[in-house]
């Protein structure tokens, strides 16, 4: 590791960038998550970043934010928070594709995030975001070592890689 590469890795630590994005990651999850279950997989906005306002409506479980966020491997599309808040990694975590399947049969997983880790709990989530939890690899870290039986460190690690941790 070169000189440079620490002093901005130190840099980034000092103004807080880490933490801000662990902070993001947990929010933009969190609060999507509870409202897909308080108001159900038909009653929320059209994502418009991916459908076009013709296109977005009726709103369906298909143009929800769970279910795009199962397949971020559309070409072309690019979408802000999937370039730098990895909040789907702790939907991935947390799904078993079983939900989306039974909505719509036809719903595709992404062909680029490894997604075959399932089990994990939000309270799991919850219950590592310590004061010693200051950015989103530290609590991958952390979640890595407490998998839920059936899932491998190997597929962890794989779901990991596809959002550039």
């Amino acid at each position: 590791m070169s000189l440079s590469s620490v002093i901005a890795a130190m840099e980034m630590q000092e103004c807080g960038v880490e933490r801000t994005g662990l902070i993001e990651m947990w929010a933009y999850f969190l609060g999507r998550e509870y409202a897909h279950r308080r108001y159900g997989p038909n009653a929320h906005s059209a994502i418009l970043e991916f459908y076009s306002a013709e296109n977005a409506s009726p709103s369906t479980f298909n143009n929800s934010w769970y279910a795009v966020n199962e397949h971020r491997s559309w070409v072309g599309i690019n979408i802000f928070e999937h370039d730098h808040i990895p909040a789907g990694f702790l939907h991935d975590i947390i799904d078993s594709n079983a939900y989306n399947q039974n909505r719509i049969p036809g719903l595709f997983e992404s062909t680029v995030v490894a997604d075959t880790i399932a089990g994990y709990k939000i309270s799991d989530i919850y219950n590592n975001l310590d004061g010693s939890t200051g950015s989103p690899a530290i609590l991958m870290n952390k979640l890595r070592t407490i998998l839920p039986f059936g899932n491998t460190t190997n597929h962890f690690d794989l779901l990991r890689s596809s959002y550039g941790y």
